[in-house]
């Protein structure tokens, strides 16, 4: 797109709709995801931990 003469601001309309769909193609196949979730894991000394309630911005 950059190489046909569009301006930045079309390229990024352009682009943002395109994410908007990718979105919401996956979201059709493998559903919303989750606003909330637990994260279980070992530590380096074979430790189970688990953070509770972690967001995907978390």
């Amino acid at each position: 797109m950059k190489h046909s003469g569009k301006s930045m601001n079309e390229i990024y309309k352009a682009k943002h709709e395109m994410v908007k769909e990718a979105y919401s193609i996956l979201c059709m196949f493998l559903g919303e995801p989750p606003k909330k979730f637990d994260f279980e894991y070992k530590d380096k000394d074979k430790k189970f931990k688990c953070d509770y309630n972690m967001t995907p911005k978390d």
